[in-house]
């Protein structure tokens, strides 16, 4: 019997310690595709990105986005809000009714009651909000324009002045963007993408400045890019340049396939509202040179004037 119970003893010790051994070991993970839908799309990466991120998740229990679909201004709210790191703050608020003559649904409560007093989005001149209708290409750029405080440089007549304004910032980026058209989630997701990394404006002694603040990514400590020096899947970390960052327990890689493959390279990381990289993709910044072309000789060009040529 003693020898029964040391036995026992001995085979708990061992299963305990493989155990801690185990969860000791557990390292950071590739995450797959999010979308079955989105492989192969045009905005493909914008929408894994907003999917790492926590903006846009997809139809419940499944792995659509419908990246073709139209999108709400309830869903609209949602993803502006998320795009803000005000989450947190829109679930507490989630239970009051917002005040319009007309329903909303109470899945979007919250998210609407944050976006409409921060001046975000706004109902009509009936006092509706029109929850299920389509956000056009337009309406959903004055969004995004005034949750980046841009709104006091737009300048002219509805609906062109949001358009250009939204050219000139860099938010419609490649998308064909039609005043009137319905969005669909792809295209709102370049549009969020865009405007995450685009500087936030603001009204300093009576003058707008376009470029006050940083990003709302970088302004958040969320943002990183360089070359990466060094990465532990297990203690979790990366240094990109002389920076160190945490990594999220799963890390999408953009056009890497493996971990690897990130050192030296030139990459922006990105990460969750808990300051966790969740993003990773190549980036590469680029001084931009003009000139009149002069030749091409030993794998060099160089430009009229200019005796240094640049390495092709």
């Amino acid at each position: 019997m003693r020898s029964l119970r040391k036995t026992l003893v001995a085979a708990l010790v061992v299963a305990m310690v493989v155990g801690l051994a185990g969860s000791a070991a557990a390292q950071v993970t590739i995450a797959g595709k999010p979308f079955t839908d989105a492989v192969g799309h045009a905005y493909e990466k914008e929408l894994t990105m907003m999917r790492a991120l926590g903006i846009m998740l997809g139809d419940t229990g499944t792995t659509l986005v419908r990246p073709d679909a139209p999108i709400t201004r309830a869903e609209m709210a949602i993803v502006i809000v998320r795009m803000l790191g005000r989450d947190a703050l829109a679930n507490a608020l989630a239970s009051y009714q917002p005040t319009f003559t007309d329903a909303v649904p109470t899945w979007a409560w919250g998210h609407v009651n944050v976006a409409v007093n921060m001046g975000i989005i706004k109902g009509y001149g009936d006092g509706t909000f029109g929850a299920n209708n389509n956000v056009t290409h337009a309406e959903s750029l004055a969004m995004l324009i005034r949750a980046t405080g841009h709104e006091p440089g737009v300048v002219g007549v509805w609906p062109i002045n949001y358009m250009m304004t939204g050219y000139e910032l860099g938010i419609i980026g490649k998308v064909e963007a039609f005043a009137n058209l319905p969005a669909t989630r792809g295209e709102i997701a370049h549009f969020v993408h865009n405007t995450l990394f685009i500087k936030q404006g603001k009204v300093q002694s009576g003058i707008y400045n376009p470029e006050a603040e940083e990003s709302i990514l970088k302004k958040a400590g969320r943002l990183w890019t360089g070359k990466v020096a060094a990465y532990d899947l297990t203690a979790k970390s990366i240094t990109i340049g002389t920076e160190a960052a945490g990594l999220a327990d799963s890390v999408y890689l953009w056009t890497y396939t493996a971990f690897p493959q990130l050192l030296n390279a030139q990459v922006r990381a990105v990460a969750n509202t808990a300051k966790k990289v969740v993003f990773i993709e190549p980036f590469v910044t680029a001084n931009i040179v003009t000139g009149l072309f002069s030749k091409i000789e030993g794998g060099k060009i160089f430009l009229k004037g200019v005796t240094d040529g640049y390495t092709l």
